[in-house]
């Protein structure tokens, strides 16, 4: 009995340590395989930031350019009118509409129905 028992103690602990290994080696590789992932994430976490910030200041310095334009036609309006009270600035304001339409980036449908109302 005691010859069976020694050998499925030793059997036990010879798989003991093979679990051991295993689970020593699982948990290298995920750590690997986390850290590799974390690395990615960070560097598509850094493109999509750079692509976003670039996209939001064009988007940022088209909406400036566009109020800009409207501002000067604006003060264009005022300046006739101080020079002329009589100044029909309809053509001016047409100008202003469709910076606005721009602006908002409004279909040819969009145009249409706020231009009939």
């Amino acid at each position: 009995m005691d010859n069976w028992e020694n050998t499925f103690k030793n059997w036990l602990n010879a798989v003991e340590g093979e679990f051991e290994s295993l689970y020593k080696q699982i948990n290298q590789d995920w750590q690997k395989n986390n850290q590799e992932w974390e690395k990615k994430i960070n560097e598509l976490t850094e493109e999509v930031e750079e692509i976003l910030t670039t996209e939001l200041t064009q988007f940022l310095a088209e909406i400036d350019d566009l109020f800009t334009e409207i501002a000067m036609v604006v003060a264009k309006i005022e300046l006739e009118k101080c020079n002329d009270a009589n100044f029909i600035s309809n053509e001016l304001e047409s100008q202003i509409d469709q910076l606005v339409y721009k602006l908002y980036d409004l279909s040819e449908e969009e145009i249409k129905i706020i231009e009939n109302n």
